[in-house]
């Protein structure tokens, strides 16, 4: 069973989703290694240190200097990595984790553990890397304009998905739909601010306090994305669009949604 954990970013740092984390690494006696390798602070990483030591971790977690791409063949680091029961990758720029880690032992490391069942958790640049397609870049808006996303390959642990980030506190649809009508075969998820999409046997729980929205484009009809100019309106039809709250869940095989029917709390 492999578990992904992709969080929107600005979560509340012992707050829902990361006592999720903790405990599906093991709670008190995890192992947890931490990935600062997108973020430009060189004290990225701390706060998710310190956040787990106050959640009651007894072994202190291990923040790896993976900072280089030679970093990223270093043996003792790769060891570390094969005795987690948690990995988690901060926020930063999605660039940089794959300019440093795409292809290394490092990241097969990561690959191993991962499908031994160890729980994979990012948040921000750490999630959107999940999927087998990242954005890198583009503009907000509510609506997709030709040009909206720049697209380049993710690190894939989970396949036809591509997860953008900050979703609605960024205004990120317009970039989101214009990445699925590009590639209409991939599942695109939005993920909001201290919010996570849980991934787990085939399909996601949203966990957190705000929402999840998914763009389903496998029965796109017709679009003009071939001939839409940089910065002019696009024209897709039968896009399908889905926001989930916290407790729903999404299927990935069916793409169907199970509504959570109990009463939410007010924002």
């Amino acid at each position: 069973m492999t578990v992904l954990m992709a969080i929107g970013g600005n979560m509340q740092l012992t707050g829902r989703i990361m006592q999720e984390f903790y405990q599906r690494s093991g709670g008190a006696q995890a192992r947890v290694i931490i990935f600062p390798t997108a973020s430009s602070r060189i004290s990225g990483g701390e706060e998710y240190h310190n956040a787990l030591q106050e959640l009651g971790i007894c072994v202190p977690p291990e923040i790896l200097p993976v900072r280089e791409r030679s970093q990223a063949y270093a043996a003792a680091l790769q060891e570390q990595v094969k005795n987690a029961s948690g990995i988690f990758f901060t926020g930063g720029d999605q660039v940089r984790l794959t300019m440093v880690l795409a292809g290394t032992p490092l990241l097969a490391a990561v690959w191993t553990a991962f499908e031994r069942g160890v729980v994979v958790a990012g948040t921000s640049a750490g999630a959107a890397m999940m999927g087998q397609m990242m954005i890198t870049g583009g503009r907000s808006g509510g609506g997709a304009r030709g040009g909206s996303a720049r697209l380049a390959e993710g690190f894939g642990f989970i396949r036809q998905v591509l997860i953008d980030q900050h979703f609605h506190q960024r205004n990120r649809l317009g970039r989101l739909m214009y990445a699925i009508a590009l590639q209409p075969h991939l599942l695109g998820v939005g993920v909001d601010e201290d919010t996570a999409a849980v991934f787990e046997n085939d399909e996601f729980q949203v966990i957190g306090t705000h929402a999840v929205s998914v763009l389903d484009g496998q029965d796109i009809l017709e679009s003009n994305i071939d001939q839409a100019a940089t910065g002019k309106w696009l024209s897709i039809s039968a896009l399908r669009f889905h926001q989930l709250a916290p407790g729903c869940h999404f299927n990935l095989n069916t793409r169907t949604a199970v509504i959570n029917r109990s009463p939410l709390e007010a924002d």
